[in-house]
């Protein structure tokens, strides 16, 4: 049986390396100027990590639950 895993999340690092320097030649593109490139491409990965970091609390909420107890 061929495991899917390591060539899906190779694919996955693949894609997103392509994504991060494509989004790095339109900043550039756009402004003409690295620092700016660059800020603008750590802002949106600072949001894709917020987003990440929020969906892994609600799946960890989610699983173990939340235990309230009194007393």
């Amino acid at each position: 049986m061929f495991n899917y895993s390591r060539p899906v999340f190779f694919g996955c690092v693949l894609a997103n390396l392509a994504y991060l320097a494509a989004l790095f030649l339109f900043a550039w593109n756009e402004y003409h100027n690295v620092g700016a490139a660059l800020l603008k491409v750590s802002f949106f990965l600072m949001l894709g990590l917020m987003g990440f970091a929020f969906v892994e609390t609600i799946e960890y909420v989610e699983h173990y639950g939340l235990i309230y107890r009194s007393g």
